[in-house]
């Protein structure tokens, strides 16, 4: 079979014919030209898809930032933007390499943002950076990208406790 009808789509990717409608416009899914009155999807396009989505390779972004513990707002802020973790947007699901996601744990078991040193020190984040401009904590930055995470390590942020 070269082609899939809306319905046959829709029910193998369980989503509704007009999301996958939405995917043909968006060109995350491939149509027949050939054929302009009624939409077929080439069975290529819908099968990378399917198999994308079923990838061991991927995780789901709200499943990535529940690994990482941290708010969608700092993971674009902290892993996205600085090139660590790179999001595929295929409109309705938004993955992340697991093998990115692995890099970011890693570093994560010797570094913390500066969210995560506030709350183990139970403190307000602007007294992290106050702790950093007197000299008492150093940061670490790091980024694939113009843009740059600032991290602490954890052991300089625990001998802070007192």
């Amino acid at each position: 079979m070269n082609y899939y009808s809306l319905r046959d789509a829709a029910t193998l990717l369980k989503i509704s014919p007009n999301k996958v409608a939405v995917l043909v416009q968006k060109g995350i899914l491939n149509k027949d030209k050939k054929n302009p009155l009624s939409v077929q999807i080439q069975a290529c396009s819908l099968l990378n898809l399917k198999k994308k989505l079923d990838s061991e390779d991927y995780i789901s972004y709200l499943d990535a930032t529940n690994q990482l513990n941290c708010p969608i707002n700092w993971m674009q802020k902290y892993w996205c933007e600085t090139g660590f973790l790179n999001i595929e947007n295929l409109v309705y699901w938004k993955l992340v390499s697991k093998k990115e996601l692995t890099a970011v744990l890693e570093l994560k078991q010797e570094y913390v943002t500066g969210a995560e040193a506030s709350a183990i020190l139970n403190m307000r984040h602007s007294h992290i950076t106050n702790l950093q401009t007197q000299g008492f904590i150093k940061p670490y930055y790091f980024g694939k990208t113009d843009k740059r995470v600032r991290l602490f390590k954890k052991t300089d942020v625990l001998k802070l406790i007192i």
